[in-house]
């Protein structure tokens, strides 16, 4: 991360650098500051399979219990809301250079519980939260449609940095039988390049001010996932347990030998899972590929 902020303060003393230039040398440079906010798609397949496991299991362990359960997963949802800002530097009246910042969260919240007066209870909770940021350099060209409307293009390579929390926790409570209480938490971060594309529009509303909107579409996928889990099992016949791994995120389907099912588990270890209990083991992905639509406003400073 020091060495991004490195790089990226670099680039911004280059650009401001090439503006002190560009001014001795007689060419007429600005910078403006372009600040938007979108609606986009971002694939969260791994995370969703888990939770509809995660609910799958919760049906298949009170099966014949009669009682109504109340709630069910809702999966993570894809479309949603972004933000950002870029520094563009004019190169000439129509090509600019800009370096970029952006943010976008996705989090969701599931609470199932059902109860049966002859059996016990059962509660179960899972919240899976995302959060990417991209830094991006870019190059953009203008193109004039009237003295006050212009259609734009950009392109560039875009650094995103993603940060997974999920939380999950089941209460079972089958009084004289079973009962355990379960709670865990995996954390992971990663970072991976992408690139990107865009084309809008730009009407000017004064010599200072401009607003847009623009059409984006990017590539980028986060497959590298490093990070930790803390797992804590205690109560009842089962006693305590308490499991810390840290490792790279994996995303497999674990067999249930008391349910006899398997079930989609995320798993934090060194190596890859393995043996007759896990199938399908690859690493944890997020699928940053899609479009988005932004609006927002341009300052020439």
């Amino acid at each position: 991360m020091k060495r991004t902020i490195i790089l990226f303060a670099t680039l911004l003393l280059f650009l401001f650098s090439s503006i002190g230039i560009g001014q001795a040398s007689g060419l007429k440079k600005k910078v403006s500051l372009k600040l938007s906010v979108g609606y986009g798609k971002i694939s969260f397949g791994d995370l969703n399979s888990f939770g509809e496991s995660f609910d799958g299991r919760f049906d298949d362990m009170t099966a014949g219990w009669v009682g109504t359960k109340r709630g069910e997963f809702k999966q993570v949802e894809e479309w949603g809301t972004g933000y950002g800002a870029e520094l563009l530097l004019n190169l000439s009246p129509n090509w600019k250079l800009s370096f970029g910042f952006g943010y976008t969260q996705r989090i969701e919240g599931s609470l199932m519980n059902i109860e049966d007066e002859s059996i016990g209870s059962y509660g179960a909770y899972v919240k899976p939260k995302i959060v990417v940021y991209p830094y991006s350099l870019n190059l953009y060209l203008f193109l004039p449609i009237t003295s006050s409307l212009k259609v734009f293009f950009n392109s560039g390579a875009v650094l995103y940095y993603g940060r997974i929390n999920l939380n999950f926790w089941t209460d079972y409570d089958e009084p004289g039988v079973l009962t355990y209480t379960e709670e865990g938490e995996v954390i992971a971060k990663d970072r991976s390049f992408g690139f990107h594309g865009g084309l809008g529009f730009e009407f000017s509303v004064g010599p200072f001010l401009s607003l847009f909107v623009e059409g984006k579409g990017r590539s980028g996928k986060l497959n590298n996932w490093e990070g930790w889990l803390n797992y804590t099992l205690y109560g009842g016949a089962i006693g305590l347990g308490k499991v810390t791994a840290s490792g790279t995120a994996w995303y497999c389907e674990q067999y249930d030998p008391g349910l006899t099912e398997w079930y989609t588990m995320i798993k934090v270890s060194d190596d890859i899972p393995t043996g007759p209990d896990f199938r399908n083991a690859r690493d944890l992905e997020v699928d940053l590929t899609g479009f988005s639509v932004l609006a927002g406003i341009r300052i020439k400073l």
